[in-house]
C-alpha cells in the first residue's frame, strides 16, 4: 500500500513539473494561444489623450489595446487592430522615440514592427530591410536608450543573450550589452533608470535582474534567485516592480537599490507590470489584464480571454494625428540639449499658460510659467527640486481649455 501511495506522488509531482517546465518553454519560445475576443476593426481617426495611454499588446489576438494610466480601465481594445498576417507573438508596444509611430516587438517574427497612431501597418522597423537572427532573434522586450538610440533583446541565434541597439531609423549599430555580459541568459526586458543612469535586464534562465552602467559594462546584480522574471516597471518612489511568470509567481516590489519591499500574488503567471496614477498595480498575464493593490487583492479585473503582456505608457498630445497641421505648434531649439533649450509656441492665448515636463515614464518633472504675450520660456534642465534633470528623453506640453500640444526633447549632457 505505501508502494502505491509513493507511485501516485511521484507521478502526481511528475505531471506538476512538466507542467511547469512546459509553460516556461512556451513562454521562452512565443508559443501561445489565440485569444477569443479579437478583431480587425481599423477606424479612420485615432488620437493619444492628453493623460497618455497603457499599450499592451495580446499575443493570442495579434494586436494591441489600450487603457487608461489612472484607473487601468479598457480604452480601445484595437487601438493596432488585429494584424495576424505582420505579427505572431507581439510582446511590447511603445511609442517610438520621437512619438510619431509605435513600435511592437514581436517574439517569432523576431524584431520591431511599425504602426502609425491610426493602428495602420507601416512596416518593418527593426533591423532594418527585414528579420536577420544573426542580429536578432527570439525578441522579447526593448527599450530606449539615454540617448534615444533604441534597445532590444536577443534570446536566440547567433546573438543570444544580448542587448543589440539600433538607430532612430532601424540600423543595427552593435550590442549596447554583449552576449552573456554579467551571466545574462535569456533576456526579457530592459529598462533605463534616469535617476541611477544604468540599466536593468530581466533573463528567464539566469533568473535575475542584471545592472548595467551606462556604457552597458556590468556592474552587479539588482535581484537574484527570481524564478523567470519578465517585465520590470520603475514607479514614482523609485521602487521596481517585476512580474514573476513562474513559481512562486507574482508580482515582486523592490527598492531602487534591490532591497525586497513586498510580494502580492493575488494573480499568479504574470507578465507585464505597471503602477496606475491611483497607486495600485496593473498586472497581466495569459488570461486577461488585472487590478491589484498592496494589499494582496483583486481590485478589478479589466479584460479576460486575452493573453496580455507588457505595459507601456505612451504620452499623449490629445491631437489627431490626421490634421496637424491645423494645431498649435510647440518646439524646442537646441535640441537635443546640455545645459539650457528655449521652447517655443503658437497659441491663441498665451498669459496663464504652463509648460509642463515630463520623463518618459509619465512622471512631472517641472514647470514653467508663461507671462503676458510670451512665446517662449528656457528650460534649464533641472527638476522641481533645483537638482539637474538626468539625462534622457523629455515630453513638454501645454494645456488648454480646448487643446494640448506637446514635444519631445533629449536631454544629453
Amino acid at each position: 500500500m505505501k508502494k502505491v501511495l509513493m507511485l501516485i506522488l511521484m507521478l502526481s509531482f511528475t505531471a506538476f513539473t512538466f507542467a511547469d517546465n512546459s509553460a516556461e518553454f512556451n513562454e521562452e519560445m512565443g508559443i501561445d494561444t489565440n485569444s477569443h475576443t479579437t478583431s480587425s476593426e481599423v477606424r479612420t481617426i485615432r488620437d493619444i489623450p492628453a493623460g497618455g495611454l497603457l499599450l499592451i499588446p495580446d499575443s493570442g489576438g495579434d494586436r494591441v489595446m489600450a487603457f487608461y494610466p489612472d484607473t487601468g480601465n479598457l480604452y480601445d481594445a484595437n487601438f493596432v487592430p488585429s494584424d495576424p498576417t505582420n505579427l505572431a507573438t507581439p510582446i511590447a508596444a511603445a511609442l517610438h522615440p520621437d512619438g510619431h509611430s509605435i513600435l511592437v516587438s514581436d517574439q517569432l517574427k523576431d524584431g520591431l514592427i511599425e504602426y502609425d497612431l491610426n493602428g495602420t501597418f507601416l512596416g518593418w522597423f527593426a533591423p532594418a530591410g527585414g528579420p536577420n537572427t544573426a542580429i536578432i532573434d527570439n525578441v522579447r522586450g526593448w527599450g530606449v536608450k539615454a540617448d534615444g538610440n533604441i534597445l532590444v533583446t536577443s534570446a536566440s541565434g547567433t546573438n543570444a543573450d544580448a542587448i543589440a541597439e539600433f538607430d532612430a531609423t532601424g540600423n543595427y549599430v552593435g550590442n549596447f550589452i554583449a552576449i552573456g555580459a554579467g551571466g545574462m541568459d535569456s533576456p526579457f526586458c530592459v529598462l533605463y533608470r534616469t535617476h541611477e543612469n544604468d540599466y536593468l535586464v530581466s533573463t528567464s534562465s539566469s533568473n535575475a535582474i542584471h545592472r548595467y552602467d551606462a556604457s552597458g559594462t556590468y556592474l552587479n546584480d539588482l535581484v537574484t534567485g527570481m524564478h523567470f522574471p519578465e517585465q520590470i516597471a520603475e514607479v514614482a518612489s523609485g521602487n521596481i516592480l517585476v512580474a514573476g511568470f513562474s513559481t512562486p509567481s507574482g508580482c515582486y516590489e523592490y527598492t531602487n537599490t534591490g532591497v525586497y519591499v513586498g510580494y502580492f500574488d493575488v494573480v499568479s503567471g504574470l507578465r507585464g507590470v505597471y503602477e496606475l496614477g491611483n497607486g495600485n498595480i496593473l498586472v497581466t498575464n495569459a488570461s486577461g489584464v488585472y487590478e491589484i493593490n498592496r494589499s494582496n487583492q483583486l481590485v478589478s479585473t479589466k479584460m479576460t480571454d486575452v493573453n496580455a503582456r507588457f505595459i507601456y505608457f505612451a504620452d499623449g498630445g490629445g491631437i489627431s494625428v490626421d490634421d496637424p497641421q491645423q494645431q498649435p505648434q510647440i518646439k524646442n531649439f537646441p535640441n537635443p540639449m546640455k545645459n539650457a533649450t528655449t521652447i517655443s509656441f503658437t497659441h491663441k492665448q498665451n498669459a496663464g499658460l504652463v509648460v509642463q515636463i515630463y520623463n518618459t515614464k509619465g512622471q512631472l518633472v517641472n514647470e514653467l510659467h508663461i507671462h503676458g504675450n510670451q512665446n517662449s520660456v528656457v528650460w534649464d534642465g533641472t527638476r522641481f527640486d533645483g537638482n539637474l534633470a538626468p539625462n534622457g528623453i523629455y515630453l513638454y506640453r501645454i494645456e488648454t481649455s480646448d487643446n494640448v500640444i506637446s514635444n519631445k526633447l533629449l536631454l544629453l549632457r
